[in-house]
């Protein structure tokens, strides 16, 4: 796959991961944050837990709620600056490119706090726990469409 358009994808998702975690909470959650402890205190009741894991958790969800409030402040801006791109006479491929460079480079400055507060939260878990972990991620990946496009 070619680099740039590797890099588009990557921060779409990445993109869409923050929108996600920033401004979709369940009916129940009233915000981010809510939401956020809610799914430490579900993933802490089916791993079973202990106090330092909880800890490794919270650092992640700290990082991850973080990049998400982060993301909501800029994302009325994004969408002027997308509808601005279809106001013109031509299309601004320059413009598109500073974009998507932009959130490249945001994307290459955060996510290495979130990969290492990951890792540190599932190298702190046991066999099981990790099994328990893929499990879990497997299905949800299968629900939101991971498998589809021939690739499952």
């Amino acid at each position: 796959m070619q680099r740039p358009y590797r890099a588009i994808i990557v921060v779409t998702l990445l993109a869409a991961g923050a929108a996600l975690a920033a401004g979709c909470t369940h009916w129940r959650h009233k915000n981010p944050e809510e939401h956020a402890a809610y799914m430490v205190e579900k993933t802490t009741k089916k791993l079973d837990l202990n106090a330092p894991q909880i800890a490794k958790l919270n650092v992640l969800r700290d990082q991850i709620l973080a990049v998400a409030k982060e993301h909501k402040q800029v994302h009325a801006t994004m969408h002027k600056d997308v509808l601005s791109l279809f106001s013109q006479p031509t299309f601004d491929r320059q413009g598109v490119t500073n974009m998507v460079s932009e959130r490249t480079k945001t994307v290459n400055e955060k996510a290495p706090a979130i990969i290492n507060a990951f890792g540190d939260f599932y190298d702190s878990l046991d066999a099981k726990q990790q099994a328990k972990l893929k499990e879990f991620l497997e299905d949800r990946m299968e629900h939101f469409g991971a498998g589809m496009h021939g690739t499952d």
